[in-house]
C-alpha cells in the first residue's frame, strides 16, 4: 500500500539539496507531490507533463513488479510486448532520434513508462501517429485507447 502526501509547494530530503516536484518513494510508501505541479499538469492539458500521471505510473510499474504472478496490474504478455517496444523506442532517445517522448524518457525503463503514459493520455493521437507500434502495445497493456473519446475502455 502506497500513501500519498501532497506538499504545498517543491520539497527537498534531509541530507539532500535535490529539489523535487514529485517522486515514488518506496523506502516510506509514500507518493509525494507538490500541488503546484499538479495543477499545472491538469491545467495544460495537452503537453505530455502531467505530474500526477507521471508519479503513478511509477506506481504502476513498482506495484506490477512486486506482485505475485496470479495477481499482476499488467497481462504478462502485453508487459513483455510493450517492453519490448519500449527497449526499441529507448535506443532512439538515447540517440537523440525521437519526436515523440520528451529526453526524460531515455533515463531508464521506468521513466521511460511514465513519460509514455504522460503522452498517451495527453497527446494521444500524435503519439498513435509517429509511434504506433508503442502506443498500439500501451493500449494493449492499459485495456484502452484515449482516442476513442465514446468508449475509451477495451
Amino acid at each position: 500500500m502506497m500513501y500519498l502526501f501532497v506538499a504545498p509547494s517543491s520539497y527537498s530530503y534531509k541530507n539532500n539539496t535535490a529539489v523535487f516536484k514529485g517522486d515514488v518513494n518506496i523506502a516510506t510508501k509514500k507518493v509525494n507531490m507538490s500541488w503546484p505541479a499538479i495543477e499545472k499538469g491538469f491545467k495544460i492539458t495537452d503537453d505530455a507533463l502531467n505530474l500526477s500521471i507521471h508519479e503513478f505510473g511509477h506506481c504502476l510499474i513498482f506495484e506490477n513488479h512486486t506482485r505475485s504472478y496470479f495477481s499482476k496490474i499488467f497481462n504478462n504478455s502485453d508487459f513483455e510486448n510493450w517492453k519490448s517496444q519500449a527497449k526499441t523506442k529507448f535506443k532512439k532517445i538515447k540517440a537523440k532520434e525521437n519526436i515523440v517522448l520528451r529526453d526524460y524518457a531515455g533515463t531508464n525503463l521506468v521513466e521511460f513508462f511514465s513519460v509514455s503514459l504522460e503522452t498517451f493520455f495527453e497527446q494521444a493521437a500524435y503519439f498513435k501517429e509517429n509511434e504506433p507500434e508503442l502506443y498500439e502495445s500501451m493500449t494493449k497493456l492499459l485495456k484502452q485507447d484515449p482516442i476513442n473519446k465514446k468508449n475509451p475502455i477495451l
